[in-house]
């Protein structure tokens, strides 16, 4: 009895966390530029054993890859539940590119803020510096031997 105690205890106590978005810190928010949003194909394959036999499933699908540059960084993310067709963070966004938007980094975590203040979550799968560009470098005069 009291094992079914504390499974419901460990239960209601996390429920919330289940409920609400994450909220992040207003400090956390800085702007950047949405550079591009592509639509990469995916595939996959998986196996299952059905009446002794082994069977291969597999297919395609499409993955919002979504571009953010700040001064000194470029972050490539993904939508956390990976597949469009069934919307980001329960809705769509109104996204549009070379347009500036708020977000906030956690860890390995983009939050990203549309035109109308929905927030979605996505996934950081790369982090690129931005290099300074190198300054062209001047001709230097040719020496003569005039006296």
């Amino acid at each position: 009895m009291q094992k079914i105690s504390l499974i419901a205890t460990v239960l209601f106590a996390s429920f919330p966390c289940f409920l609400f978005a994450h909220k992040v810190p207003d400090s956390e928010w800085q702007k950047g530029t949405l550079e591009d949003i592509q639509f990469v194909e995916e595939s996959y394959e998986h196996w299952m054993v059905y009446q002794g036999n082994g069977v291969v499933h597999g297919g395609t699908y499409s993955v919002q890859h979504f571009t953010i540059e700040t001064q000194g960084m470029v972050y490539e993310a993904v939508p956390k539940n990976g597949i469009t067709g069934i919307g980001l963070d329960k809705g769509r966004f109104d996204f549009t590119v070379n347009s500036t938007y708020m977000f906030a980094i956690e860890k390995a975590t983009l939050y990203l803020r549309d035109s109308n203040g929905k927030q979605g979550t996505f996934l950081i799968i790369k982090k690129t510096l931005k290099q300074q560009a190198e300054l062209p470098v001047s001709p230097k005069p040719a020496k003569t031997n005039d006296p």
